[in-house]
């Protein structure tokens, strides 16, 4: 077989073999879930104008790196692993975090920017030599100050205080296992993993994890995502049922009304020659007939203030009619007795001055007899009364300019 065939044919295989290897490598596979990056509403601002200062580009870092804790403690609660196992796996996560960062039409270079790509692989030299949970356990105990201050309700702020207060202390505790205080900052952030990842009830995306633990910037909580809907879908349902109901309702009335035409539960009035029917809907039609009479031909006379002339003077059985005098019972259970009270609570009540009237509980207790009705007060002059007007007109020049124009002499005390 001539030499260049041969050489190509050992290129090929070679080639194939490479690409086998690459495919079967867990190592390249990045077991990270980014989706989060285009879910969480968190705050891109900073990432966007990260060259204008080194304040924006400190807090967009930070909030890159609170998009990959996410999914590192997602991991945690999952393997027990607190880092990602070597350098080619963490270069992959990078490269996925990138891309979903570029999809916000983010810079291209955040991530290289921000980090390095070992400091996500762990190692023995990390913090303390732990590297999972179960080393976590085994330099600090069964139970940290963590648990008992990050378990859940971190959207309030003196308990995320208390919690993010709890994280120091355990970081002081790793800072003196490890000896060496330049890990503190990866101490600090294995806390943040196990308070989001195992300690805290809700997991790493509510609200509790990213506003609190992560210190993420939300441009709007995820709960109020999920208040909306929920208040939209109960909503929906409440307007369904009060629909179907109305029609039920109306449907009911239509029946009855009919089977009370039928059967002849209406109400029948001569007026003129023509007998008109009225509905037994439970309310009184009164006639103009019957109004007449019982404002005396709709009489101007101001029954207010002859009636309160009359409690006044003593005579408050003329303001009431012959058939409720009776004197049966004593005191005030007896029909008399009842309609002074009732009167008294209605001048009360029809007081011009609302500092002066009873509240509807406190005229109810009069009603029942429960407090006593206190003194008249002063006339309880009408807004019709002269009183009230300069010139026979309760306006001067206009209702918006000038307003009622009360009489200084006839105000009560």
């Amino acid at each position: 077989m001539p030499k260049p065939i041969l050489f190509l044919l050992l290129s090929l295989l070679f080639s194939l073999y490479l690409s086998t290897c690459v495919a079967q490598s867990p190592s390249l596979t990045c077991p990270l879930d980014f989706s989060h990056v285009l879910t969480i509403p968190w705050n891109t601002t900073d990432c966007q104008r990260y060259d204008k200062s080194a304040d924006s580009k400190n807090s967009c870092c930070q909030s890159v790196l609170t998009l990959i804790g996410i999914p590192l403690a997602h991991r945690l609660k999952q393997t027990s692993n607190f880092r990602l196992p070597n350098l080619a796996t963490s270069i992959s996560c990078l490269n996925n975090l990138q891309a979903k960062l570029n999809s916000l039409s983010l810079s291209s270079n955040l991530t290289s920017l921000c980090f390095d790509p070992n400091q996500f692989v762990i190692n023995n030299e990390t913090c303390a030599g732990i590297q999972t949970t179960q080393d976590w356990v085994s330099r600090l105990g069964p139970s940290t100050a963590l648990d008992s201050a990050c378990s859940s309700g971190l959207t309030d702020l003196t308990r995320c205080d208390a919690c993010v207060a709890a994280g120091f202390r355990v970081q002081k505790q790793l800072i003196t296992l490890d000896g060496n205080s330049s890990h503190g900052v990866y101490c600090y952030h294995f806390a943040v993993l196990y308070a989001a990842g195992i300690v805290n009830k809700k997991g790493p995306e509510s609200d509790d994890a990213l506003s609190c633990l992560f210190s993420l910037s939300l441009r709007s909580p995820l709960s109020s995502k999920k208040k909306r809907h929920t208040v939209a879908l109960v909503l929906g349902i409440t307007g369904a049922i009060f629909a179907a109901l109305v029609i039920a309702g109306l449907i009911c009335l239509y029946i009855r009304f009919g089977k009370a035409v039928k059967g002849g539960e209406v109400g029948w009035e001569d007026q003129e020659s023509r007998p008109k029917w009225r509905p037994n809907t439970g309310s009184i039609w009164f006639k103009i007939e019957e109004l007449e009479k019982a404002t005396n031909n709709f009489s101007q006379k101001n029954f207010i203030d002859w009636a309160w002339s009359l409690v006044k003077a003593g005579k408050t059985e003329e303001a009431l009619d012959q058939s409720l005098l009776r004197e049966e019972g004593s005191g005030m259970s007896n029909p008399k007795g009842i309609m002074e009270r009732f009167l008294q609570v209605g001048i009360l009540c029809a007081h011009v001055l609302v500092a002066l009237r009873p509240t509807i509980l406190d005229a109810l207790k009069m009603l029942e007899g429960d407090i006593e009705v206190p003194p008249i007060p002063d006339r309880p002059v009408p807004l019709a009364h002269p009183s009230y007007r300069m010139d026979g007109n309760g306006f001067t020049i206009s209702p918006t300019l000038s307003g009622l124009q009360i009489h200084s002499g006839d105000m009560l005390r």
